[in-house]
């Protein structure tokens, strides 16, 4: 037989097996797509969230700048009674509500702003880095140009009749007024997110775990029915008393148990490569994360049973469960990129997909130290997300599951 009839039968041989085909080539291809979409996304618009605050009198201001933006990274916070500049609270909102610009115009700018005066204009910006800085100026800049330009042509074509007799003794002001409707001035604000090495290697370090944890639960449902056909340990399992229910409780417990020991060895891991993790037993906040942590374990293998339902052997469990868990992993903000870096489409599925919420909160308690207080809407999204799907596996799988598993003895 010769050289070229033999790499033929190899050849074949190799592409009968399905998670050869997909190893070598759908997975360079499924990779190539993720980066194309999530490393090095098309036409990437740089979002920055931006706050302005309504200020007394300053209503009709604030909603015309805001209208020169983007409705989903434009923000109007409305405060009864604020004195200008507003600092403790344009502060909080960089700090803690994770705004990266603040504007705040003088109080009763509308007057001002209608009289062709000028409006003094206050702008806190983060100062995580200087080229994050850098950019979050340009950013507010760039808005409060677009409704400066608008401004200027608006107040220069009004005032330009009235000039022609005569310049008067407000013309220069005006003119001052309608070449700068606003003036701004740029502090920075140090945020409570630094970004140092050990704070890095900390939310990396939970990371971690989570990519650990859905590996494992993922895995681990996915393969409920699968990993027990081979060796008839299935068919035993539906002829006894035994209930595959218990048999999900005992995968999941076990899945948790994989997780808690990963998570340890990484933990201890990371705290000797100097990251920074809160990690406080007497601490509320450490018990919550842990939780989190836990919850999402649970989400996890919530996934794998649904994706069990297409899943015939253990090769091809294993297959669709590490799959969907590495797309997920850095779609989502979980491991890498940040959930900050991602692109803005990603970014809301992120802040909505139960799986990535549960790891971010947990990353925010235990490496931030955010107050519990303060992601509130984040827990209450989390156990919404995680009922939902709850509810979407118990509708797929009730009254079905032992059918579902004869099926596959077929």
């Amino acid at each position: 037989m010769g050289v070229g009839r033999m790499a033929l039968i190899q050849f074949r041989s190799t592409m009968r097996e399905k998670s050869a085909v997909f190893w070598i080539i759908a997975w360079p291809i499924l990779w190539l797509v993720l980066t194309a979409f999530v490393f090095a996304p098309p036409h990437q618009s740089f979002s920055v969230p931006i706050a302005i605050v309504e200020t007394p009198g300053s209503s009709k201001l604030v909603h015309e700048v805001a209208g020169y933006g983007n409705s989903s990274s434009v923000a109007i916070v409305k405060v009864r009674s604020c004195c200008y500049p507003c600092t403790s609270l344009a502060e909080e909102l960089v700090r803690i509500k994770g705004f990266d610009v603040v504007i705040v115009p003088q109080c009763y700018a509308d007057n001002a702003s209608s009289r062709g005066l000028s409006v003094y204009t206050r702008i806190f910006v983060k100062a995580s880095n200087p080229s994050t800085e850098y950019a979050y100026v340009g950013a507010a800049m760039q808005l409060l140009q677009r409704y400066m330009v608008s401004e200027s042509i608006s107040r220069l074509t009004a005032l330009a009749p009235k000039l022609e007799p005569c310049l008067g003794r407000d013309a220069m002001p005006k003119l001052i007024g309608a070449a700068y409707p606003l003036i701004p001035q740029i502090e920075e604000v140090k945020p409570s997110k630094s970004w140092s090495r050990a704070q890095v290697l900390g939310l990396y370090a939970v990371g971690a775990i989570g990519y650990s944890a859905l590996i494992s639960a993922m895995t681990s449902g996915a393969g409920i029915f699968a990993f027990r056909r081979e060796g008839g340990m299935l068919r035993r399992i539906l002829a006894s008393p035994a209930r595959l229910t218990t048999i999900a409780l005992a995968d999941l417990a076990s899945s948790a148990m994989i997780t808690a020991v990963a998570g340890a060895a990484t933990a201890v891991t990371a705290v000797a490569l100097g990251a920074k993790l809160w990690l406080d037993p007497a601490s509320l906040d450490t018990w919550l994360g842990i939780s989190c942590i836990a919850l999402g374990v649970v989400d996890g293998y919530l996934v794998g049973l649904l994706l069990a339902l297409a899943a015939r052997d253990p090769r091809g469990a294993s297959g669709i469960a590490v799959v969907v868990s590495l797309m997920l992993v850095f779609t989502t903000g979980i491991w890498f990129p940040p959930k900050e870096w991602l692109p803005t489409p990603l970014r809301a599925f992120a802040s909505w997909c139960p799986l990535s919420t549960a790891f971010d909160i947990a990353k925010q308690l235990i490496v931030w130290r955010v107050p519990i207080a303060t992601l509130a809407p984040e827990i209450t999204r989390l156990a919404a997300t995680s009922l939902a799907l709850l509810a979407i596996t118990s509708l797929a799988y009730w009254r079905r599951t032992e059918r579902i598993a004869h099926r596959l003895l077929t």
